[in-house]
């Protein structure tokens, strides 16, 4: 068991230990440390055999570091270039150089686009340095650094001056002038991209950061932002505009929107647009294609650009030619509503969803047809837009025109003109009947059939004294709250009737019944008489008090 005795003989060995070039780290990986002092030393061998007596919760092993001449020339330039603490381990500064790096925003090798002081083995040297994924010895490489940068002192502060944010953004400018022949920057300013340098620090920034140390991996990315940016132009010249790969995606997904059939539907017509359509399809399920599709993707756009334009025109007549059965009777200009009253998310919808969705709306359409076209044909007929204003305009029910043996057809068609929510099937056979040209048509434009059917079905036998038809209406129109179309049958229409004849009969509709009266024979008089007194209590009552029985 550890105690004070093997603290101070542990001490003793190692105070050989406790001052330059030693120091010290902490934890396997090393990732804290420091220059190595005697109060260090005895602290971590104080700490170590508390450990062994009583374990300390998060514990780390100690270790004792050896930096060569060439590694400490590694971290002092590390603290130049970059501020990083001079007492750090050669592990922990080649990390904090690696975050410095990373900071900058720009990869390592486009530096050697601006270099004019001969550092491209530097940079090549740092990169290995800045590469933990390398399985590279980091002590040993800082060393052979370390090496380069004591044979060349002048590289240290030309590396400073070199790799800062301001120079990566040269660099990386300088850089993308050569890429591709230059093609990032002219397909940038093409689209209208106010800073495309923003756009390749996060193509080239994203994930791990191997585009820092790495080139190949770097052009990769910046080859993928390229084949983005053509994506773009190309669109715009298939007339979906946009000024970001985002926008251009969610621009495609837009127009997917006004393609009112199922993708398969499309692709069955159009074999050679599949991958295109599928494509189409991604982007509007998931507002993107994945980064695989991107360089196909363009290759459909640019190579089959007529084929893709002719869709837009097209698409109509594939839908039509598809689902013709559904269409039957329509012309252009209907089949044409039925297609944009189709969901928006017809493209993505299966093909039973959809062909549900096509039979539902082309019957609502055909039924709207229909009934602009009895609408029509009745004001055609009628001058008149319903039964309803047919009536209020003749001050006659409308019913009071049809004779007994058509009612039953009739009243439908009234239903149906009237109604706005008549049923299709209601509404077709409507026409059908309208189009008969059924008998009381012709009557509905004749004054004189109008009041001979007001008398027979309003008046009735009152008009002996109810003479004037118009004075009868506007009567009617006083007393009953409801429209002249639904007087006919009314109970308290024939209540006013009687009433209004009952009056004009008391004040002086009766002259013409004396006058009559004075020229009927004895005969004559005692046969009205006696039908008077069987139905009149009160005139039999009057007679037998005259008598005084």
């Amino acid at each position: 068991m550890p105690c004070s005795m093997y603290a101070y003989l542990a001490g003793f060995l190692l105070s050989d230990y406790s001052d330059e070039p030693y120091r010290y780290g902490v934890g396997s990986a090393g990732d804290d440390g420091g220059k190595m002092t005697a109060g260090e030393l005895g602290n971590d061998i104080g700490e170590y055999v508390k450990n062994k007596v009583s374990p300390i919760k998060n514990y780390k092993e100690k270790y004792i570091e050896i930096m060569t001449p060439d590694q400490k020339a590694f971290v002092d330039f590390a603290a130049k270039a970059f501020g990083i603490a001079e007492n750090l381990s050669v592990e922990q500064a080649a990390s904090k150089v690696r975050i410095k790096l990373r900071d900058i925003g720009y990869p390592i090798w486009c530096f050697k686009a601006i270099d004019t002081n001969s550092l491209e083995e530097f940079i090549d040297k740092l990169a290995e340095i800045s590469n933990s994924q390398n399985g590279g010895n980091v002590p040993t490489l800082a060393g052979q650094m370390g090496k380069m940068l004591l044979a060349v002192p002048s590289s240290i502060d030309n590396l400073a001056q070199l790799l800062t944010s301001e120079n990566g953004y040269k660099a990386m400018g300088e850089f993308l002038h050569d890429f591709e022949e230059g093609q990032l920057l002219t397909c940038a300013e093409a689209i209208g991209i106010p800073d495309v340098m923003a756009d390749v620090k996060k193509q080239i920034g994203s994930g791990e950061a191997t585009w820092l140390w790495n080139m190949d991996t770097g052009l990769e990315e910046l080859r993928k932002l390229l084949v983005d940016y053509k994506i773009i132009l190309q669109s715009t010249q298939l007339g979906i505009k946009s000024a970001s790969f985002f926008s251009c995606m969610q621009a495609w997904k837009e127009y997917t929107r006004y393609i009112k059939s199922p993708a398969s539907v499309i692709t069955a017509k159009c074999p050679e647009l599949m991958y295109f359509i599928g494509c189409l399809k991604d982007i509007a399920e998931n507002g993107e294609i994945s980064h695989e599709k991107h360089e196909k993707f363009l290759a459909e756009l640019t190579e089959k650009a007529s084929i893709i334009s002719a869709l837009k025109e097209e698409k109509i007549a594939i839908f039509k030619e598809t689902y013709s059965l559904y269409l039957v009777g329509f012309n252009d200009a209907e089949v044409r509503k039925v297609y944009n009253t189709l969901p928006a998310s017809s493209f993505t919808d299966d093909k039973s969803t959809f062909e549900k969705n096509v039979s539902a709306i082309s019957d609502e359409i055909r039924s709207e047809q229909e009934r602009f076209r009895l609408l029509e044909l009745w004001e055609e007929k009628t001058g008149t837009k319903n039964a309803y204003e047919w009536s209020e305009k003749n001050r006659t029910p409308i019913k009071a025109m049809v004779s007994v043996d058509e009612q039953v057809n009739a009243f439908k068609l009234f239903d149906a003109i009237n109604y706005p929510n008549t049923e299709a099937s209601k509404v077709s056979d409507a026409l059908s009947y309208l189009k008969s040209n059924p008998g009381f048509i012709a009557s509905l434009t004749d004054k004189s059939k109008i009041d001979t059917a007001f008398i027979r079905v309003i008046v009735k036998k009152y008009y002996a004294i109810l003479t004037d038809l118009d004075a009868v209406r506007d009567h009617l129109e006083k007393v009953i709250p409801k429209a002249p179309y639904s007087w006919y049958g009314d109970p308290a229409v024939s209540t006013e009737i009687e009433k209004l004849a009952n009056s004009k009969y008391r004040t002086g509709g009766n002259s013409v019944v004396m006058q009559r009266i004075d020229k009927m024979d004895a005969e004559e008089a005692k046969k009205y008489l006696r039908k008077l007194v069987q139905e009149d209590v009160e005139v039999g009552i009057s007679i037998i008090s005259k008598e005084g029985i």
